[in-house]
């Protein structure tokens, strides 16, 4: 199997994100249970006990995955799922010749010959156990590879030293280790050659700065950020420093209809316990429905026309908002408050179609001859006019909830 491989300098917001090692474990894990056709009782039984399949995390990495045109994964931290087995067997000595020809940059030659042994260590050769699952899973949703340069990790590791000592004076009281979840990776001396003092970096269990490091290679990139739910506590330490266009989305519709329809539902005595995000159950249901698998039914949403509308609206707030001005921030507001609008009208007509297959219309009466001012009295009726130039992005948020 064969990983694509992407230049890290070829990211672009809006087309790309970056996804960390851990995510694609987590995939990997549990790649049995989401490569298995369902059945319309396993999804049900999913949707119940979601804790109980431990498919948390691997849910809310697919819902991101299909609202962005492509993730990568950095190959470095790819090889910590294997204990860093290419890193390990990376072996050069230049000989004499080169030595002595000052016109040879050997840590440059170093360097390249490094990158290309890892490219062809966990691209193009087999591997086994986690890092195998984990590769299968991301060849069905053609994840593709990249490689962080070594003058970006440089400037992140300087950044995120102060940075993490300065967290770390403000609240003394914290065990920093609280925040460590993941693989101890052992290799990180072998790295010191190509990453100096920013090698223990490659080590996962040292999650804030770890966390801190992905922050800053996909500001590095302009591209956003898809975690780990675990580290969702780092996040929240060390607070947004890349921002989410989905993110602000999925804030928009829970505030304009999903909570205000739970609300009302509750104080009937209806119960509306959600536990998944619906795009998530939509996945799910989509599974059930067809005896697929949640990846197919995964890919299948993510190949329809309604998504990929979507992720082009996204891409363009996205990149509003990474241009750092108050235009850009006022042009993404522009495009949010329509939904904003759009899912309002969800709740008062309880109806997730209106204003994206149909408006309603009041019908006035009031000009038919003789008797108009007697049907002016009653309860205007009214019609659906149909919306012919439908946005796409609207009707796939709306298909979440079908």
């Amino acid at each position: 199997m064969v990983l694509p491989f992407i230049d890290f300098d070829k990211l672009a917001s809006g087309r790309h994100g970056l996804m960390d090692a851990s995510s694609i474990a987590a995939l990997g894990k549990n790649a049995d249970m989401l490569t298995q056709g369902l059945s319309a009782g396993a999804a049900n039984e999913i949707l119940r006990y979601p804790d109980e399949f431990d498919l948390r995390a691997p849910l809310s990495i697919l819902e991101r995955w299909i609202v962005v045109d492509n993730l990568a994964v950095d190959l470095v931290a790819l090889d910590s799922l294997q204990g860093g087995k290419a890193v390990g067997s990376f072996r050069w000595e230049p000989d004499e010749f080169l030595r002595l020809d000052l016109a040879v940059d050997l840590a440059m030659m170093n360097r390249n010959l490094f990158a290309s042994h890892i490219r062809t260590e966990l691209i193009e050769n087999s591997a086994d156990g986690p890092l195998n699952q984990a590769k299968l899973v991301a060849e069905k949703l053609s994840i593709s590879a990249t490689m962080i340069p070594f003058e970006t990790v440089h400037k992140s590791m300087d950044l995120i030293g102060r940075t993490s000592r300065a967290i770390q004076d403000a609240n003394p009281k914290i065990t920093w280790n609280n925040f460590a979840f993941g693989l101890e990776k052992e290799y990180g001396e072998v790295l010191g050659r190509f990453y100096g003092h920013a090698a223990p970096l490659a080590r996962s269990n040292l999650g804030v700065e770890r966390t801190l490091f992905y922050y800053e290679t996909a500001a590095a990139a302009s591209v956003p950020l898809v975690l780990h739910p675990n580290r969702y506590e780092e996040v929240q330490a060390i607070n947004h420093a890349c921002q989410d266009a989905f993110g602000a989305v999925k804030q928009t519709i829970f505030k304009n209809f999903e909570e205000p329809t739970r609300s009302e539902l509750e104080t009937l005595g209806i119960s509306y316990d959600v536990s998944l995000p619906a795009l998530v159950i939509k996945m799910i249901h989509s599974a059930g429905e067809t005896n697929a698998s949640i990846v197919d039914a995964t890919k299948e949403l993510n190949d329809s026309l309604a998504a990929r509308s979507f992720r082009k609206w996204l891409a363009d707030i996205q990149a509003n908002l990474m241009l750092g001005t108050t235009e850009g921030k006022l042009r993404a507001l522009e495009s949010i408050r329509e939904l904003s609008r759009v899912t309002a009208s969800w709740t008062k007509e309880l109806d997730t179609r209106h204003e994206v297959t149909y408006k309603k219309r009041n019908l006035q009466l009031f000009w038919v001859p003789r008797i108009g001012a007697l049907l002016a009295l009653l309860e205007s009726p009214h019609i659906h006019d149909p919306i012919l130039n439908r946005k796409g992005y609207l009707t796939f948020i709306s298909s979440w909830y079908d």
